[in-house]
Protein backbone atom coordinates (compact mmCIF):
# COMPACT_ATOMS: atom_id res chain seq x y z
CA UNK A 1 0.00 0.00 0.00
CA UNK A 2 1.53 3.66 -0.42
CA UNK A 3 0.66 6.57 -2.38
CA UNK A 4 1.24 7.17 -6.21
CA UNK A 5 1.53 10.46 -8.39
CA UNK A 6 1.67 9.69 -12.19
CA UNK A 7 0.53 7.65 -14.93
CA UNK A 8 0.83 3.98 -16.31
CA UNK A 9 -0.11 2.21 -19.10
CA UNK A 10 0.04 -1.83 -19.59
CA UNK A 11 -0.29 -3.46 -22.57
CA UNK A 12 -1.76 -6.78 -21.95
CA UNK A 13 -0.96 -8.37 -25.22
CA UNK A 14 1.38 -11.99 -23.58
CA UNK A 15 3.40 -11.44 -22.16
CA UNK A 16 2.80 -7.99 -21.41
CA UNK A 17 4.78 -4.79 -20.69
CA UNK A 18 3.76 -2.21 -18.83
CA UNK A 19 5.34 1.60 -19.00
CA UNK A 20 4.80 4.08 -15.94
CA UNK A 21 6.30 7.65 -15.25
CA UNK A 22 5.84 8.91 -11.49
CA UNK A 23 6.32 12.17 -9.95
CA UNK A 24 6.29 10.80 -6.81
CA UNK A 25 6.01 7.16 -5.46
CA UNK A 26 5.12 5.71 -1.96
CA UNK A 27 5.11 2.25 -0.62
CA UNK A 28 4.86 0.91 2.58
CA UNK A 29 5.40 -2.96 3.48
CA UNK A 30 7.88 -5.63 5.26
CA UNK A 31 10.15 -6.97 2.92
CA UNK A 32 12.21 -8.54 6.10
CA UNK A 33 8.58 -10.30 7.09
CA UNK A 34 7.93 -11.00 3.48
CA UNK A 35 10.99 -12.70 2.46
CA UNK A 36 11.06 -14.72 6.01
CA UNK A 37 8.01 -16.36 4.60
CA UNK A 38 8.91 -16.91 1.34
CA UNK A 39 12.09 -19.37 3.34
CA UNK A 40 9.61 -20.88 5.38
CA UNK A 41 7.48 -22.18 2.94
CA UNK A 42 7.44 -25.42 1.28
CA UNK A 43 10.24 -26.52 -0.80
CA UNK A 44 9.42 -26.79 -4.22
CA UNK A 45 9.84 -30.42 -6.02
CA UNK A 46 13.34 -30.70 -7.78
CA UNK A 47 11.12 -32.45 -10.71
CA UNK A 48 8.49 -29.49 -10.62
CA UNK A 49 8.65 -27.06 -13.93
CA UNK A 50 11.12 -24.33 -13.45
CA UNK A 51 9.24 -21.19 -14.37
CA UNK A 52 9.69 -18.84 -17.87
CA UNK A 53 11.17 -15.30 -17.86
CA UNK A 54 9.06 -15.39 -21.45
CA UNK A 55 5.85 -15.20 -19.20
CA UNK A 56 7.35 -11.98 -17.51
CA UNK A 57 5.92 -8.41 -18.66
CA UNK A 58 8.62 -6.71 -19.43
CA UNK A 59 8.96 -2.65 -17.30
CA UNK A 60 9.82 1.03 -18.06
CA UNK A 61 9.41 2.73 -15.45
CA UNK A 62 11.08 5.92 -14.26
CA UNK A 63 9.67 7.26 -10.50
CA UNK A 64 11.22 10.74 -8.84
CA UNK A 65 10.32 11.15 -5.22
CA UNK A 66 10.23 7.53 -4.05
CA UNK A 67 9.69 6.44 -0.25
CA UNK A 68 9.60 3.00 1.07
CA UNK A 69 8.15 3.07 4.77
CA UNK A 70 8.73 6.89 5.35
CA UNK A 71 12.38 6.48 3.90
CA UNK A 72 13.22 8.55 1.02
CA UNK A 73 14.82 6.65 -1.62
CA UNK A 74 15.38 9.14 -4.39
CA UNK A 75 14.62 8.27 -7.89
CA UNK A 76 14.15 5.07 -9.53
CA UNK A 77 14.99 4.05 -13.12
CA UNK A 78 13.99 0.15 -13.89
CA UNK A 79 14.13 -1.00 -17.34
CA UNK A 80 13.71 -4.79 -18.63
CA UNK A 81 14.05 -6.46 -22.13
CA UNK A 82 12.71 -9.03 -24.04
CA UNK A 83 15.72 -11.00 -25.38
CA UNK A 84 15.75 -14.31 -27.71
CA UNK A 85 16.07 -16.61 -24.72
CA UNK A 86 14.83 -14.93 -21.63
CA UNK A 87 14.32 -11.48 -19.76
CA UNK A 88 17.16 -9.12 -19.66
CA UNK A 89 17.27 -6.58 -16.37
CA UNK A 90 19.00 -3.84 -18.89
CA UNK A 91 19.17 -1.59 -15.77
CA UNK A 92 17.96 -0.44 -12.26
CA UNK A 93 19.00 2.66 -10.87
CA UNK A 94 18.58 4.47 -8.19
CA UNK A 95 19.79 7.60 -6.06
CA UNK A 96 19.35 11.09 -4.84
CA UNK A 97 18.03 9.14 -1.53
CA UNK A 98 19.36 6.90 1.00
CA UNK A 99 20.72 4.02 -1.55
CA UNK A 100 22.27 4.84 -4.73
CA UNK A 101 23.48 2.73 -7.37
CA UNK A 102 23.18 -0.06 -10.35
CA UNK A 103 21.99 -3.37 -11.18
CA UNK A 104 21.97 -5.25 -14.14
CA UNK A 105 21.81 -8.83 -15.32
CA UNK A 106 19.46 -11.38 -17.09
CA UNK A 107 17.58 -14.52 -16.55
CA UNK A 108 18.20 -17.09 -19.43
CA UNK A 109 16.62 -20.51 -20.08
CA UNK A 110 18.59 -23.28 -21.61
CA UNK A 111 17.02 -23.37 -25.41
CA UNK A 112 19.39 -25.30 -27.58
CA UNK A 113 18.35 -23.32 -31.03
CA UNK A 114 19.35 -19.70 -29.51
CA UNK A 115 22.55 -18.78 -30.00
CA UNK A 116 24.37 -17.06 -27.15
CA UNK A 117 27.95 -17.72 -26.43
CA UNK A 118 28.63 -15.18 -23.86
CA UNK A 119 25.75 -16.35 -21.50
CA UNK A 120 24.92 -19.18 -19.48
CA UNK A 121 21.42 -20.25 -18.51
CA UNK A 122 20.29 -19.21 -15.20
CA UNK A 123 19.43 -15.61 -13.41
CA UNK A 124 22.58 -13.55 -13.44
CA UNK A 125 22.74 -10.39 -11.32
CA UNK A 126 25.91 -7.23 -11.68
CA UNK A 127 25.74 -5.12 -8.95
CA UNK A 128 26.93 -2.12 -7.18
CA UNK A 129 25.24 -0.18 -4.12
CA UNK A 130 25.75 1.74 -1.84
CA UNK A 131 24.63 3.72 1.43
CA UNK A 132 25.75 6.87 3.84
CA UNK A 133 22.20 6.05 5.75
CA UNK A 134 22.39 1.96 6.05
CA UNK A 135 21.03 1.40 9.75
CA UNK A 136 17.70 3.57 8.27
CA UNK A 137 17.03 1.60 5.16
CA UNK A 138 17.92 -1.93 7.41
CA UNK A 139 14.59 -0.20 9.61
CA UNK A 140 12.51 0.80 5.81
CA UNK A 141 12.81 -3.05 5.08
CA UNK A 142 11.82 -4.35 8.32
CA UNK A 143 15.58 -5.57 9.26
CA UNK A 144 16.96 -5.05 12.45
CA UNK A 145 18.52 -1.50 12.39
CA UNK A 146 21.58 -2.33 14.32
CA UNK A 147 24.03 -1.61 11.78
CA UNK A 148 25.91 1.55 12.80
CA UNK A 149 28.19 3.20 9.09
CA UNK A 150 29.10 5.87 8.37
CA UNK A 151 29.12 4.55 4.81
CA UNK A 152 27.76 0.97 3.45
CA UNK A 153 28.90 -0.27 -0.12
CA UNK A 154 28.37 -3.77 -2.15
CA UNK A 155 29.47 -5.00 -5.07
CA UNK A 156 29.24 -8.02 -6.62
CA UNK A 157 28.01 -10.40 -9.51
CA UNK A 158 26.30 -13.53 -8.93
CA UNK A 159 24.90 -16.44 -10.97
CA UNK A 160 22.18 -19.17 -10.11
CA UNK A 161 21.84 -21.62 -12.23
CA UNK A 162 18.15 -22.52 -10.82
CA UNK A 163 16.32 -20.64 -9.53
CA UNK A 164 13.62 -23.55 -8.44
CA UNK A 165 13.99 -23.21 -5.15
CA UNK A 166 14.67 -19.32 -4.63
CA UNK A 167 17.14 -17.19 -4.43
CA UNK A 168 19.76 -17.59 -1.60
CA UNK A 169 23.05 -16.14 -1.17
CA UNK A 170 24.17 -19.73 -0.65
CA UNK A 171 23.16 -21.51 -4.39
CA UNK A 172 24.42 -18.62 -5.97
CA UNK A 173 28.44 -18.49 -7.62
CA UNK A 174 30.67 -15.30 -8.12
CA UNK A 175 31.77 -12.86 -6.08
CA UNK A 176 30.36 -10.20 -3.33
CA UNK A 177 32.32 -7.66 -1.25
CA UNK A 178 30.94 -5.56 1.11
CA UNK A 179 32.71 -2.73 2.59
CA UNK A 180 31.67 -0.67 5.78
CA UNK A 181 32.75 2.73 7.07
CA UNK A 182 33.42 3.60 10.37
CA UNK A 183 30.76 0.22 11.47
CA UNK A 184 29.71 -0.94 14.43
CA UNK A 185 27.30 -3.97 14.73
CA UNK A 186 25.47 -2.88 18.23
CA UNK A 187 24.30 -5.21 20.80
CA UNK A 188 21.79 -7.54 19.28
CA UNK A 189 18.00 -7.16 19.95
CA UNK A 190 14.88 -8.88 19.17
CA UNK A 191 14.58 -9.68 15.62
CA UNK A 192 18.39 -8.87 14.59
CA UNK A 193 18.36 -12.65 13.51
CA UNK A 194 16.00 -11.52 10.29
CA UNK A 195 18.92 -9.09 9.51
CA UNK A 196 21.30 -11.96 9.02
CA UNK A 197 18.54 -13.67 7.02
CA UNK A 198 18.98 -11.03 4.59
CA UNK A 199 21.67 -12.65 3.06
CA UNK A 200 19.82 -15.45 1.92
CA UNK A 201 16.45 -13.56 0.05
Amino acid sequence: SGGISGEFAYYARFPGHLEARFDALSVHGDIAETLAQQREAPVQRVDASPADPASIPTVDLLANAVQFNGLDFGSLDLRTQRIANGIRLEHLRIGGGAVYGEVEGEWLVDQPDVADATHTPGLSLRFGLASEQPSAVLDALGYAGNVRARQFQTQGALHWPSIGRGVALSTATGSLRVESSDGTLEAVEPGAGRMLGLLNF
